[in-house]
């Protein structure tokens, strides 16, 4: 059974709490917090649990359940970073729905996640999955009803192009978060940013071609969108490496240094220029002459320094990071 992906506000889901716990009478709770802290949820102190405006949002996982299918199911083991042992609950034992809150940190609302084990984790286990899944379904369907139906979720690549994510629901409270100048994120660290539009907009924005003919495959230039922009600020034009098709040949030879992509991120650049070995187009012309030390790749690996030995990335100094002579 696959997952729910969703960006929702605090006050959304702890009011979806608080209806599951008038509805269902024997369903439990576990918070898990950093350091597999956990602590028992229940109506009586549902306005414990913060998911707004932290500093750093660690950890916090939500485990639901219900008496009728089993009781909360503990193991312990040994962090191997810490040495310490340590209690767990056991989601699969526990027949435990996985809840991973949409948690507010700062400016920025994470995506959050609900789903339950593999099928074939609970019949390993000994356990009947159908009983579950059936609870789940009917879960994950009262959940979704929160979600609006009149927005979608999308992202923009490097090349300008829209990317719909019709698995991932979201809430009128987050809708209004974006518009208010916030942002949506997978995860706090990532660079990666959602934003939403109407879903009358969604007509608008183009897809990516999914199968190629017998002996070709999606372009790797253009990743089968048909255009691409050679930077940022530039216009679409069809792309060099498949002239707008959206495929290749299987046996195109595809430049080394930047496997494809048109783009490099060379020595000590935060953002990613265009390949010095194909002028990002993506493909190599057959007389290309590649560089013999790094074998095309622009990089090479060096012995560190540093106590230990570790190996360290670096430019080639035969080519100079470009991957050819």
């Amino acid at each position: 059974m696959g997952g729910l992906y969703f960006f929702a506000r605090a006050d959304e889901q702890l009011a979806w709490l608080e209806t599951l716990f008038e509805q269902v009478g024997d369903v439990w709770c576990w918070v898990e917090m950093p350091g597999y802290q956990y602590h028992k949820l229940q109506l009586s102190n549902l306005a414990s649990l913060h998911l707004e405006y932290l500093s750093y949002p660690g950890h916090i996982r939500l485990y639901l359940g219900r008496e009728q299918l089993s009781t909360p199911a503990w193991r312990r083991f040994v962090i191997k970073t810490t040495g310490n042992n340590v209690q767990k609950l056991d989601p699969t034992s526990s027949q435990a729905i996985i809840f991973d809150p949409s948690i507010a940190v700062d400016k920025v609302l994470l995506r959050g996640w609900m789903t339950i084990d593999k099928r074939i984790s609970y019949l390993e286990a000994g356990i009947d999955p159908d009983p579950l899944t059936r609870w789940y379904n009917v879960i994950r369907r009262n959940f979704r009803k929160m979600m609006s139906k009149d927005y979608v979720v999308v992202s923009y690549t490097f090349e300008g192009i829209s990317i719909v994510y019709r698995e991932i629901g979201i809430t009128p409270g987050a809708i209004k978060w974006r518009h208010s100048g916030n942002l949506l994120k997978p995860s706090i660290h990532t660079v990666v940013e959602f934003d939403v539009i109407p879903k009358q907009q969604e007509s608008r924005i183009r897809f990516p071609i999914k199968r190629c003919p017998e002996g070709m495959r999606r372009c790797e230039r253009c990743q089968g969108w048909t255009t691409v922009r050679m930077t940022p600020t530039s216009d679409d034009i069809p792309c060099p490496a498949c002239q707008g098709a959206g495929c290749v040949p299987k046996r195109l030879r595809w430049c080394r240094r930047c496997s494809g992509s048109g783009r490099v991120q060379m020595n000590g650049q935060e953002s990613l220029s265009l390949c010095p070995a194909c002028s990002g187009i993506g493909i190599a012309p057959a007389e290309t002459k590649w560089c013999k030390r790094c074998g095309g790749s622009g990089r090479i690996w060096t012995p560190s320094l540093l106590v230990g030995g570790s190996l360290t990335s670096q430019l080639c100094p035969e080519c100079g990071g470009k991957g050819t002579m």
